[in-house]
């Protein structure tokens, strides 16, 4: 990171009161950065949260999407929230050994 555009962009940013200081260094820190460091942090953040993979982001978006129906609940989220439970559940499940069998993708001897 380089130092003089961190100081240049913290000072820049002491104009909004409305920012504690922590967020300034925050910001600071994420406006001065280069486009390797970005990425870094982005993969840092999400390392941590346990959303480095596909599936665990795709995962988390339902659930966050379930939690701010249910804080809602308008009549068009409480028909979704049934539905979305549903969906989550059955990520959670397996599948049976005998439906795997059926889904594979291995061809079968003919004899």
């Amino acid at each position: 990171m380089n130092k003089k555009k961190f100081e240049a962009e913290h000072r820049r940013l002491e104009k909004f009161p409305d920012l504690s200081p922590d967020e300034r260094i925050l910001f600071a820190m994420s406006l001065s950065a280069n486009p390797d460091e970005r990425w870094d942090r982005h993969e840092r953040f999400l390392r941590s949260h346990g959303l480095f993979t596909f599936s665990a982001r795709k995962a988390f978006k339902l659930e966050s999407i379930l939690k701010s129906k249910q804080a809602l609940r308008r009549p068009k989220d409480l028909a979704h929230i049934p539905l979305i439970r549903q969906v989550l559940r059955l990520r959670k499940t397996k599948l049976p050994s005998v439906l795997k069998s059926k889904c594979s993708n291995q061809p079968k001897n003919r004899e």
